[in-house]
């Protein structure tokens, strides 16, 4: 299993907006073999944080990754959304506990 972690940090005006359209993404990216392991808002700080996991290794990951980046339905999902986020940060992580 390989699993990416990712953080967002959110424009506070776009934070429900983002939190609603969100709720897209784990279908989604289950169509490309993704599972969402796990989803956090902290409020105070306007940040969302995010897992999801990819079976195989991280050279399956990385493919599946590519093939959503690329896919028209991604493109459809984004269409027409705001920029929710100021920054992003993405990294892959192992899990420890």
């Amino acid at each position: 299993m390989a699993r990416q972690m990712r953080r967002y940090e959110l424009h506070p005006e776009h934070e429900e907006r983002f939190l609603t359209w969100w709720q897209r993404i784990p279908a989604a990216r289950k169509a490309f073999g993704f599972t969402v392991l796990s989803a956090h808002i902290d409020r105070v700080n306007h940040e969302f944080t995010w897992i999801v996991e990819h079976d195989g290794d991280l050279d399956a990951f990385v493919a599946a990754e590519t093939a959503w980046m690329t896919s028209p339905e991604r493109v459809e999902l984004f269409a027409g959304e705001p920029k929710h986020s100021a920054q992003i940060h993405v990294s892959m992580v192992d899990q420890v506990f």
